[in-house]
């Protein structure tokens, strides 16, 4: 009976364990991350739109104005009047919508972030920097090695090995 090997084995389990445990938080860490950025990035695009919404509201109600004027003083029709006030309205309308955008994708970053319910995050415009990327052959490689889910496979490979090795020498 090797006890030195079947007690060898089961330490080499147990930090093969251990490492898939650390993956695995590892893992998560990069999944929160992921989905607070994700819900900035969602934040700041409904605010991009609820800034395009307002804009656009202004400008139908700039033209709402003018073609009222120039309907008073006889020179356009009332059916201008009409149309400026329809497109006002759907301006109005995509707004509000907008709005709601902004209200979501806040909750979703409060979520995300575990804040209390009706907090309401700030966050800064990104900077847009332009960055070059490594060639796509480095980025595949990369991944390779630093992927956890990749890892925890490369593990659970190495603990069923283990633990072959330990059924072998308890059977010896």
């Amino acid at each position: 009976l090797d006890v030195a090997g079947m007690l060898r084995a089961a330490v080499d389990a147990a930090r093969v364990d251990e490492a898939m445990g650390r993956i695995g938080v590892a893992q998560a860490r990069q999944e929160a991350a992921l989905a607070v950025r994700l819900a900035c990035s969602d934040l700041t695009r409904a605010e991009a739109l609820r800034d395009v919404a307002r804009a656009a509201r202004e400008s139908a109600a700039q033209r709402l104005r003018d073609a009222d004027a120039s309907q008073r003083a006889g020179v356009a029709p009332r059916l201008d009047v009409l149309r400026a006030r329809t497109a006002l309205a759907d301006a109005e309308q995509r707004l509000l919508q907008a709005e709601s955008g902004v209200l979501l994708a806040r909750a979703a970053l409060s979520t995300r972030l575990v804040l209390p319910i009706g907090s309401a995050p700030e966050i800064a415009a990104p900077e847009l920097a332009a960055r070059s990327l490594p060639d796509e052959a480095e980025l595949q490689r990369l991944a390779r090695e630093r992927r956890p889910e990749l890892l925890l496979r490369r593990l659970s490979v190495r603990a069923a090995e283990l633990g072959i090795r330990l059924s072998r020498r308890s059977l010896a």
